[in-house]
């Protein structure tokens, strides 16, 4: 049996006075009722637990708390002692407010939170009725309006991503669940690498160190060995796995009946942003005359040894797209860059960030409304080789062929 990807666990205990609209806060960013979803938790008798994938950040459960009396102090400090099992298990705490109202309870519940070393979100709910003056460092909120539930929902993953402690941000597995246990993978890798030093990049570090991990075999071969490399087996490999300057050959290669895939996209998927990018990619093909394409390196300029980025990639979508387009460049950082100001972004280099780094840049880009991709899918997207690597994800796959469509008109 295949192992499953270990989920990201995150707890967030959600608080609030009573009737500040928690429940519908948590009703607008799961999409659900959670009346009909939630589970009683063994935290305490009123606790209730709602669990949601929340991409890119993973799975998280939200401890629901009961609302907390208002302008009752002696209550207040009642009610947070018998909620203790609840801080203690708490990863990050979301407060609920009415308007930007902070009373007695809140800077209570505040002052508490603090003590514990929890990290705090504050939500300004019920902003259709309540003239919020400052939502700095807060998420402004009207829960009713379901329309205003993607902009709610990015504010809120972009919030945990930077209250979050880096710990706790940690990817699951690449690729072991997707390979039966003793199961064959094959590496490969462009003829291009001179020696082991050059092969061992973090992404393939990792594929090697998480395949050993779950006692499945390796074989490393370079592009030009790999039709031997077939033909000297016995039985046909698990999974292909490539870098993104061999997707070509391992594509022609390898049998239609063989799982076949590049390191960039499971890495991509290993750390919740393969929809994102994927989708990032196809908005190659929206792209008009006069848009402005930003491509970021993450390595310094100095240190750059290829023209991929600067040459490369531009001539090539200039050549499938067939537009006339302004590309930009950055090296090392685009922390200081407009991202607005872009109709795209294409990534080099994202593995070199940290998790917390990595879901910054992304949710940088999805609050911008600014489609981002990396090298490796944005290649593939342009030569053709995307859909086959993606056939290991069939969910994924299908959504990306109907978007491809209607993008292409067909």
């Amino acid at each position: 049996m295949l192992q499953t990807i270990p989920e990201i666990k995150i707890k967030i205990a959600l608080l609030g006075r009573k009737n500040v609209g928690k429940t519908s806060f948590l009703n607008l960013v799961t999409g659900e009722n959670i009346d009909n979803i939630a589970q009683a938790s063994k935290l305490g008798d009123e606790v209730r637990e709602v669990v949601q994938d929340l991409q890119p950040i993973g799975t998280v459960v939200w401890l629901d708390v009961p609302g907390f009396a208002a302008n009752n102090n002696a209550k207040v400090q009642d009610q947070l002692q018998n909620m203790q099992p609840v801080f203690k298990a708490a990863d990050v705490a979301v407060l609920v407010c009415e308007g930007d109202e902070i009373g007695s309870t809140e800077r209570t519940l505040i002052t508490h939170l603090e003590k514990q070393k929890i990290p705090l979100l504050v939500v300004f709910n019920k902003a259709d009725t309540h003239r919020i003056l400052s939502a700095e460092g807060a998420i402004s909120a009207n829960s009713l309006d379901i329309d205003s539930r993607q902009k709610v929902l990015t504010e809120l993953e972009n919030g945990l991503i930077r209250i979050c402690p880096e710990d706790l941000l940690i990817p699951p597995v690449m690729f072991s669940d997707l390979v039966p246990e003793y199961g064959l993978v094959i590496m490969l890798f462009p003829d291009t690498y001179h020696s082991i030093r050059e092969l061992m990049i973090v992404p393939q570090r990792k594929a090697i160190r998480d395949s050993l991990d779950h006692k499945q075999m390796i074989l490393a071969v370079r592009a030009e060995e790999y039709p031997k490399a077939l033909q000297t087996l016995k039985n046909k490999p698990d999974l292909v796995v490539c870098d993104s300057q061999a997707v070509t050959q391992m594509v022609a290669y390898t049998p239609s009946n063989v799982k076949c895939t590049s390191f960039s996209l499971l890495t991509a998927r290993m750390k919740g942003a393969l929809l994102q990018l994927v989708r990032g990619a196809l908005a190659l093909w929206q792209l008009k005359d006069g848009d402005r394409v930003l491509i970021v390196e993450s390595f310094e300029e100095k240190n750059l040894k290829d023209d991929m980025g600067t040459i490369k990639i531009p001539r090539l979508i200039s050549e499938r797209t067939g537009k006339n387009l302004i590309i930009d460049h950055v090296f090392g950082s685009s922390a200081n860059v407009m991202i607005e100001k872009y109709n795209m972004v294409i990534h080099r280099g994202l593995h070199l960030h940290s998790y917390k780094e990595f879901l910054t840049e992304l949710s940088r880009c999805s609050i911008a409304g600014v489609p981002i991709t990396n090298y490796s899918v944005c290649i593939s997207e342009l030569d053709g080789t995307l859909e086959r690597t993606l056939e290991i994800f069939p969910n994924l796959l299908e959504r990306y062929k109907r978007r491809r469509a209607e993008y292409l008109g067909q």
